[in-house]
């Protein structure tokens, strides 16, 4: 089969002010899409799902990014809402058998902080520690699925909270 999706254009915009010597303030908004993949294109029959779209979605973001501490401390904070339409999703139409749907409007909403911690830093070794911890609240915005409605539910396996850490040497 042939299937050509239509053209696409992501626009970008993106903003930095200098607050001091040690931190920035951010902020942009752009655009972006992601077209299916061949496993959700595919219906079982082997032939082409014409009616799926390519994902779609606006994300709009502002943070800081800085040093503290004679720059022992480096960070990085970011609020952000992600709106997404078209979102790709599996649905089982049977024993090992998946189809790729679009689910409606989904929200991203969320909170990403990241700190770096120089415990030590010569010219022989660096010790340093990353903590990256991010709250999340993703949801379907409109999301109907023959007679199931989704609306309003949180996306699944997405934690609503994350928390990494680790000690580098």
């Amino acid at each position: 089969g042939n299937y050509n999706f239509n053209l696409k254009v992501s626009p970008s915009i993106a903003i930095t002010q200098q607050l001091n010597e040690n931190s920035i303030l951010f902020g942009n908004i752009s655009h972006g899409f992601s077209n299916p993949t061949l496993e959700e294109l595919l219906l079982p029959s082997n032939k082409i799902n014409t009616n799926i779209k390519p994902e779609e979605g606006w994300n709009f973001e502002i943070g800081s990014r800085g040093k503290l501490i004679n720059n022992k401390i480096n960070y990085s904070i970011a609020i952000f809402q992600m709106n997404v339409k078209n979102l790709l999703v599996a649905r089982r139409i049977g024993e090992d058998q998946y189809v790729g749907v679009n689910a409606g409007k989904t929200s991203y909403k969320g909170v990403e902080l990241s700190v770096n911690y120089n415990i030590l830093k010569n010219n022989a070794i660096r010790i340093f520690q990353n903590h990256n911890l991010s709250f999340n609240n993703y949801r379907f915005k409109d999301f109907v699925d023959f007679d199931k409605d989704y609306s309003g539910n949180k996306l699944p396996g997405v934690p609503s909270f994350t928390y990494n850490s680790s000690l580098n040497i």
